[in-house]
């Protein structure tokens, strides 16, 4: 993996060290806050369709995720971007 890197992973590919590896993330971001990551809780993790994860060598130093919603705009139905 190239220092400064992106990469795009669709949710079904996430791998439970990559899963440990955004833990790692989030806690040092919330810790302090919420108490240990837990994926039920919204600022953490929620099952997006599409994980962008940004690394600094391998180091994962940023995340945004998001997902494919439906949603009412007048009379039509449209596809949005949920981003988290």
């Amino acid at each position: 993996m190239k220092a400064g890197s992106i990469d795009v992973v669709p949710h079904s590919a996430l791998t439970t060290a990559l899963v440990d590896e955004l833990r790692e993330l989030f806690d040092r971001q919330y810790l302090a806050d919420f108490g240990e990551w837990d994926p039920g809780q919204p600022y953490g993790y929620a099952p997006h369709d599409v994980h962008l994860i940004a690394r600094a060598g391998t180091d994962i130093v940023g995340h945004v995720g998001w997902a494919r919603r439906r949603i009412a705009a007048g009379s039509a139905e449209v596809d949005i971007a949920e981003v988290g």
